[in-house]
């Protein structure tokens, strides 16, 4: 099963025990090697053991009622169901003609990715959110890529603001250019002026460059994104 997939399963009660189980993982202090039986989990979670032997069957995709898993497996594969290895997820950072252009474009979504949100520091309409809530949304999602696309002269500040909330990759298509961050990667590019970006579907091409550089840095997987 595909991380996308995981991560669409797990949404409500799927969520809540994930979590449970990836913060009893956290307080172990066990070597990574170390086994972790689903009686420990069951009983450090309050759980039933059947309930926990069924769950983590379906979270690891392994089909098999298993009794015990290695920890350091264990603890990766809740990371990645509960989304801590989102490189699919997209917020985009302004409100202007260009911002609205790239939320219409289908591109993104016919290569695997999602345009999940757009923020905007005075949010024009209901397609945006203001900046207060971009720290939370980022860590509650585990947002890893951003879109500045807002006006030249309030880049800097929407590029700080990604950087600050754990992004680590940027596409900056704002005309400014931004300079180069110590935890995140930039791409600074600039449409023409008479460029078509609505309907451009070689728009998203960008994005998969700094999704594949991110992706082979960090070690992850590529399972959801589609190439031409």
């Amino acid at each position: 099963m595909a991380a996308r997939m995981r991560m669409q399963l797990l949404s409500g009660e799927w969520r809540r025990h994930a979590q449970a189980y990836l913060s009893y993982l956290r307080g172990l202090a066990i070597a990574s090697d170390t086994k972790i039986t689903t009686a420990q989990i069951a009983q450090a979670t309050q759980s039933p053991e059947k309930e926990v032997r069924q769950n983590l069957a379906a979270i690891t995709d392994s089909g098999l009622l298993r009794t015990d898993y290695p920890n350091q497996f264990l603890f990766h594969a809740l990371e990645e169901a509960l989304g801590y290895y989102n490189l699919s997820d997209i917020i985009l950072l302004g409100s202007g003609e260009l911002a609205g252009a790239l939320l219409s474009n289908a591109s993104f979504e016919k290569r695997g990715f999602r345009l999940v949100a757009a923020f905007s520091e005075n949010p024009s309409d209901r397609r945006y959110r203001p900046y207060a809530q971009l720290r939370a949304y980022c860590e509650d999602r585990h947002i890893h890529l951003g879109i500045v696309a807002t006006e030249p002269e309030l880049a800097d500040e929407a590029g700080r603001l990604l950087e600050a909330c754990g992004v680590l990759g940027i596409w900056n298509v704002s005309g400014a250019v931004l300079e180069t961050m110590p935890n995140t990667l930039v791409e600074n590019e600039k449409f023409g002026e008479h460029e078509e970006i609505r309907e451009n579907t070689y728009v998203s091409l960008s994005i998969c460059a700094i999704v594949k550089q991110l992706a082979n840095n960090l070690g992850w997987n590529l399972d959801f994104m589609i190439e031409d």
